[in-house]
């Protein structure tokens, strides 16, 4: 292992067989060399142990954790981020690829401004299904960061920026993550925003990168697509509450509950877009 590591890279896996393989490449390929891979099996029943278990024997900076049974992407990045070493987490999700330079690019931005956050571009592949979510109600998708916010943001640009988003294509700092043992929940779905937001609470600046470092792959079987039980708008709507309930939560124990506000807010002027 190297003993240096710059970045950890979070990958929880359920039955990813048919994409495991490419997503592994993509993260073992990084140019930036001090990483580390933490792969977490969460109960698969196909054959991701034993592509994980090959991709470990000829690659020492990948890890592997197992669940013998099923808990959902939430209690799986949990086990990794208690065994991460890195400086900064970069999560992934099985199905999906980093582009080569995505570590070193966001560690040179990281760094070289002094941000707590880095947000970058990503593309969006569709396969076998559609994906909604991303697009505006002219149907074209919506870039995270565009023109008008590239740069450093303040904390309520940062939110603006991520509101409606995933993990992926967010680049953290593990300090600010250690510090306030900041965990996910253990729903399996709402868990990746509850956690995002929660985070950004505790986030100073952070830095807008129009680069697309990350692809993301709309398939039957993905992540969002368990999430959103097959039924985008439904499955979003049915854990709004939940998902704004506990950041407003997190926002008064940390004694920001404007923040929380802020938050409420936001999901207003997003719903009214889409109407």
């Amino acid at each position: 292992m190297t003993k240096n590591i710059y970045v950890s890279l979070i990958v929880p896996i359920y039955n990813a067989e048919k994409y495991l393989q490419r997503c592994l490449d993509s993260l073992s390929g990084q140019t930036l060399n001090e990483i580390e891979i933490l792969c977490v099996n969460d109960g698969s029943t196909d054959a991701s142990h034993e592509i994980l278990n090959s991709y470990a024997l000829r690659d020492p900076r990948i890890r592997v954790f197992n669940h013998q049974q099923n808990k959902g992407p939430g209690v799986a990045r949990n086990t990794a981020l208690d065994n991460a070493n890195g400086t900064y987490i970069l999560f992934c999700d099985a199905d999906d690829t980093l582009e080569p330079d995505a570590c070193r690019e966001c560690c040179t931005v990281m760094e070289s401004n002094s941000v707590d956050i880095v947000i970058f571009n990503h593309w969006v592949v569709e396969l076998d299904r559609t994906d909604t979510t991303y697009k505006n109600s002219k149907g074209e998708y919506i870039s995270r960061v565009r023109p008008e916010n590239v740069g450093v943001l303040n904390r309520k640009e940062c939110f603006k920026a991520t509101l409606i988003s995933s993990l992926w294509g967010v680049f953290f700092r593990f300090d600010l993550i250690s510090r306030n043992a900041l965990r996910f929940t253990h729903h399996k779905n709402g868990e990746d925003s509850i956690f995002l937001y929660s985070y950004l609470m505790l986030v100073q600046l952070g830095y807008a990168l129009d680069k697309k470092l990350y692809t993301y792959y709309a398939h039957k079987g993905s992540l969002a697509d368990l999430a959103m039980n097959k039924c985008p708008w439904l499955g979003r709507f049915k854990y709004i509450p939940r998902v704004l309930g506990a950041t407003f939560k997190f926002a008064l124990k940390k004694k920001r509950p404007f923040m929380g506000i802020y938050v409420f807010y936001r999901y207003f002027i997003w719903l009214q877009s889409r109407i």
